[in-house]
């Protein structure tokens, strides 16, 4: 299977009803990134979770290490905004950033993703 695109709601002076949110799938999800998204994951599980944003830079020829994130146990926390050094740099997936979760353990977490 492939990575998952998790479609980006808007929020605007309007307002916006709270969304659901799309659960956790083993192969991970992507979004697309202007520099002003916000991801909230909510975590249903008795015990904590992490997920990892893929860093897709490098600095001087080495490899940005990946940002790992913990998910408190029946928690929700928020996350973002999303600087360029998380965006797929080219191809079909350019301006996208990369979401994975721990194996296994992808069905606790709901995420959601705001644009502001």
């Amino acid at each position: 299977m492939a990575r998952t695109e998790i479609d980006v709601e808007q929020v605007s002076i309007n307002g916006l009803d709270d969304p659901s949110g799309d659960a956790g799938i083993a192969d991970g999800h992507k979004f697309q990134n202007n520099g002003n998204v916000l991801l909230r994951i909510d975590n249903d599980d008795a015990a904590p979770h992490t997920v990892t944003f893929q860093t897709q830079q490098e600095l001087e020829g080495f490899a940005v290490e990946d940002h790992d994130v913990t998910i408190a146990a029946a928690s929700t926390e928020w996350y973002g905004p999303f600087k360029d050094i998380f965006n797929v740099r080219s191809g079909a997936d350019r301006g996208m950033v990369y979401i994975d979760y721990e194996d296994s353990e992808e069905e606790h977490l709901t995420v959601t993703v705001f644009r502001i």
